[in-house]
C-alpha cells in the first residue's frame, strides 16, 4: 500500500506540475517578467514611493531588487526551475489527496478525487488568499515569518472547518466548523503599512486573479490524475 500511495502521488504530482508550468509560461510568467522589468527599470520611482522613516512598520518590507542575487535565466532555465518547484508542491498535494482517497466508503474514482481537490483548493488557496493575495515583484509586503504564521494558522483552521462541515453529522461540530473558517479572517492577515508600488494596479489584479485560476487548475489536475494512477499501481502493489 505504501508503494501504491507514493508512486501514484509522484506520478500525478509530476504530470500536473509539467502541465501547469506549461500554462504558467503563457499566463503568470509574462506578468512576473513585466513586474521585474518595472522593479529594475524604475529605481527612482521606487525610492519616491517609499514611506518616511518614521512611518515604516518593522514588519513591512519591499521586494527590493538585488542585481547580485541569483535568478534563473529567462526561457528554458526558468521553465525547468518552475517545473521543479511545482513538482515538489504537486507531489505533496497529491500525497495528501491519495491518502484522502483511501478514507471512507466511496470509490476512489475521479469524482472523489475532484471533490477532494476542491477541498484542497479551498484550504490551501481560497482561505489564505482572502488575506494574503498573490504578489508580484516590487510590491510591498510584510515580514516573511509573520506571513508564514498567519498562512499556517489559516490553513489549519480552514481544513478543520471544512472537515467539521462536510465529514461530520453533528450540528454542533458544523457550527464550530463555520466559526473555524472565519476566525483567521477576524484575526486578520499581516498587512504592509503602505501599498505604494510602481506596479500598476491592473497588472497586480490580473496576476492575482490569474494565479487563483491557475491554482484551481493545478488542484483539478491532481484530483483527476491521482485516482487514475492510484488504480494503475494497484496491480503492481499486489
Amino acid at each position: 500500500m505504501m508503494y501504491r500511495l507514493f508512486a501514484s502521488a509522484m506520478a500525478a504530482g509530476l504530470l500536473a506540475a509539467v502541465l501547469i508550468t506549461s500554462i504558467e509560461a503563457f499566463t503568470t510568467t509574462p506578468l512576473i517578467l513585466a513586474a521585474e522589468e518595472l522593479e529594475i527599470g524604475a529605481p527612482v520611482i521606487h525610492d519616491q514611493l517609499q514611506p518616511e522613516a518614521g512611518d515604516v512598520d518593522p514588519n513591512t518590507v519591499s521586494h527590493a531588487h538585488d542585481p547580485k542575487a541569483w535568478a534563473p535565466a529567462d526561457g528554458l532555465e526558468r521553465f525547468l526551475y518552475t517545473v521543479l518547484a511545482n513538482s515538489v508542491t504537486g507531489i505533496a498535494f497529491a500525497l495528501l489527496l491519495v491518502v484522502g482517497l483511501t478514507v471512507g466508503e466511496h470509490k476512489a474514482d475521479q469524482t472523489k478525487g475532484l471533490l477532494l481537490a476542491m477541498g484542497g483548493f479551498a484550504t490551501f488557496t481560497l482561505g489564505p488568499v482572502m488575506g494574503l493575495a498573490p504578489e508580484l515583484p516590487a510590491m510591498p509586503t510584510v515580514d516573511l515569518q509573520a506571513r508564514q504564521i498567519w498562512w499556517a494558522f489559516t490553513v489549519a483552521f480552514t481544513f478543520s472547518g471544512l472537515t467539521c462541515l462536510f465529514w461530520t453529522k453533528s450540528s454542533v461540530l458544523k457550527v464550530l466548523g463555520i466559526i473555524a473558517l472565519v476566525v483567521p479572517h477576524i484575526w486578520g492577515a499581516p498587512q504592509p503599512t503602505t501599498m505604494a508600488s510602481q506596479v500598476p494596479a491592473t497588472l497586480a489584479a490580473h496576476f492575482a486573479a490569474t494565479s487563483i485560476v491557475i491554482s484551481a487548475l493545478f488542484w483539478a489536475m491532481i484530483g483527476y490524475f491521482s485516482p487514475i494512477f492510484f488504480e494503475r499501481f494497484k496491480e503492481k502493489d499486489a
